[in-house]
Formats: structure tokens, sequence, C-alpha cells
């Protein structure tokens, strides 16, 4: 099997309108200057451990296999988030769809209204650890939250070394990324992560980060 190099594409393009998929593809080579791919082999890059860069999938909406691609890119697998982000374009103005995708791991939406400068800008967003949603959108998960939030006394549970973990989590660093900031191991950064989701009782990084925005930094 063959392995991912530095200069495979650290953005992929997946979608039926091929004709879009390469403007897109042109777009954000140019304005980004990372390598990006239409319609890759989405499998290989899944079940491929040699790499620890971040990529990011970019789905279009209107893709009939949708949520079969999502199982492929494992959106729930806790070792595989940081590597594997999401994000969907094409998508319409739905405030419960929107609500929808965070709480499934999803990084961003770029709307159907949304002009073509916005994809670069987003793509390093994304890439940088943030979400792309509106504004209103992400305020309104955190007052009204998808998943159900503990009191902040729930945090003081955590050890000094799980926040530590925490906190880098929310700052969008990748397992190994954390193992080599806290010069731990990276099954260690794991296991840190199964106990903390655990704690505060949120299924991935996307809902933990969350979390700890509305309670973590106010102990």
């Amino acid at each position: 099997m063959s392995t991912i190099c530095d200069s495979d594409p650290r953005v992929c393009i997946v979608g039926p309108n091929k004709f879009q998929n390469k403007l897109l593809v042109s777009l954000i080579e140019r304005d980004t200057n990372l390598p990006c791919q239409d319609n890759p082999d989405i499998s290989f890059f899944a079940n491929n451990e040699d790499s620890q860069q971040k990529r990011l999938f970019l789905l279009d909406c209107k893709t009939p296999e949708l949520s079969e691609i999502y199982s492929v890119v494992h959106l729930g697998d806790e070792n595989k988030t940081n590597e594997f982000l999401v994000a969907l374009f094409n998508a319409g103005s739905d405030k419960d769809f929107e609500k929808e995708t965070i709480a499934n791991g999803v990084r961003g939406i770029f709307y159907e209204s949304d002009p073509p400068k916005l994809f670069p800008k987003g793509v390093i967003a994304i890439l940088n650890g943030e979400l792309w949603y509106r504004r209103k959108t992400l305020s309104e998960c955190v007052s009204n939250p998808v998943f159900p939030l503990r009191s902040s006394e729930k945090a003081a549970v955590l050890t000094p070394r799980e926040k530590e973990v925490l906190i880098q989590v929310t700052s969008g660093k990748s397992n190994q990324e954390i193992a080599d900031e806290l010069f731990i191991a990276i099954h260690t950064v794991k296991s840190h992560l199964y106990r903390i989701f655990k704690k505060i009782d949120v299924p991935n990084r996307l809902q933990a980060t969350l979390w700890s925005a509305k309670h973590l930094f106010k102990i």
C-alpha cells in the first residue's frame, strides 16, 4: 500500500458536480497554497495510519452518498477527529440542520449563498482548529446545547492533567500534538481523553470543546 506524503492533498473536495469541484480546487490552492484534490479515494485516507497531519474533507450537501461518507471518515472516532476534519458546502439555511451537523462533529458549513472568497478563509480557519459556522448559530448552541451539559461543578472532578489535555483539545490540537506539548505518550493522551469524555458526558472532541468553553474556563 502506498503512503501519504507531504504533497498529498490537505483539502479534499467531494461532490457530484465535477466542474464546480475543479473550480473549488483551483480557488483553494491559489489562495491557501495547500494541495487540494477533487473526489479522492476517501477510504484510503481513512484507513492509512502514516500521516499525523490534519486533512479537511469538504463534502457537497448535494452528494447522494453523504451519510455513507460520514461513516467512512469516522466522525465519531476520537482517534481521528483532528486528522480527518469535515465541513459541508452548498448547504441551505436550516437552523435544525446546522445544530445537527455540530452535534455530528462537522467543523463548518459553507452556504449556497456564500461568496467564493469565503472558502479559502474558512478552510484555513478549520485547519487551525476553529469552527466555521455563523456566529449566531454557535451562540445558540452554547446557550442551548444539543447535548446534555453538566454543571460547572463537574469540571472540578477533572484532574489538573486532564484539564491540561482538555485545554489542548479546545485549541484544536491533534493527539500527537498534545503528546508533544505535554511530553507524554500518545496512548496516555488517548487514555486521558477517554476519561475526560466520560466525566463530562460528551461523545467527541467537538462537543468537549463547546463544553469547556461554557464551563472549564469559569472555574
